[in-house]
């Protein structure tokens, strides 16, 4: 008998949701909702470290992917990478929206939204917590998309380079240049 790794079985049962949800059954959908809403919250609120853009992110996200259910392609990823890859680009968009309208915010203002919510299991300390999440703010937006998904929500390269629209090789490369990159940081205290 051929057992399924958890997220292979994950994978299979969203696939059917998502067959589901394409022949409109709105129940299927919402079970994605539930399932994935607060995971996809948790990656758009880390990117943006505003607490209302993540949920407008979010909404959008389902939003779109509700009108979009029909051209998911199991094929080409899984529903959770596309998910993310959705929520992604909204992710991005609002970035390049909010730099454009000159909102950007100072160090000190995301710092502390970020260190408001707290952080770490008790095995770092806030300011260990705090180094990190500076770091990883620091980064490029797209490298620190990387990040999140990698170390925040496990998706695998793979996952990584569907849900970002590059090439695997391109999610190496820039995945062992934004660890690079925070080690660095962490390591000049920045």
């Amino acid at each position: 008998m051929n057992k399924l790794s958890s997220k292979e079985g994950a994978a299979a049962g969203d696939e059917v949701l998502a067959d589901r949800a394409q022949a409109g059954d709105r129940a299927a959908f919402e079970s994605l909702v539930k399932k994935y809403g607060p995971v996809l919250f948790n990656f758009a609120y880390r990117f943006m470290q505003d607490e209302d853009a993540a949920k407008d992110i979010c909404q959008e996200a389902f939003l779109a992917a509700y009108e979009k259910i029909g051209v998911f392609d199991p094929e080409r990823g899984t529903l959770r990478s596309w998910l993310f890859k959705i929520t992604a680009n909204l992710s991005l968009n609002e970035l390049d929206r909010r730099n454009r309208a000159g909102s950007e915010e100072t160090k000190d203002r995301v710092a502390e939204r970020l260190y408001h919510r707290g952080g770490g299991s008790g095995r770092a300390d806030h300011g260990e917590v705090a180094a990190l999440r500076g770091a990883i703010e620091a980064l490029p937006p797209t490298d620190r998309q990387m990040i999140l998904l990698s170390y925040y929500h496990d998706l695998s390269y793979k996952e990584i380079s569907y849900a970002l629209s590059i090439p695997i090789g391109t999610v190496k490369s820039r995945m062992h240049h934004a660890v690079e990159s925070l080690r660095v940081r962490l390591d000049r205290g920045l």
